[in-house]
């Protein structure tokens, strides 16, 4: 869900940029949304190995204490 979230952003702010005037405040703007978004996406980037390791500490658990009941 997270890929699909960051791959619709990365979309959406390509489109944006598209549709900016092709001046210097334009530029000024496109350059502005492209960064926003990359930065954006590096934070979802982040989320998203942070839930792989957080499920990878999970799997360990279970596996360490799961095996334990009797």
């Amino acid at each position: 869900m997270l890929e699909k979230f960051s791959d619709r952003l990365a979309q959406d702010s390509a489109h944006f940029v598209m549709q900016m005037p092709d001046s210097p405040l334009g530029d000024q703007y496109a350059t502005k949304i492209g960064q926003n978004a990359a930065a954006k996406i590096d934070r979802i980037e982040t989320v998203k190995q942070q839930l792989e390791d957080w499920q990878q500490e999970l799997k360990e658990w279970r596996r360490q204490y799961g095996s334990n009941r009797i």
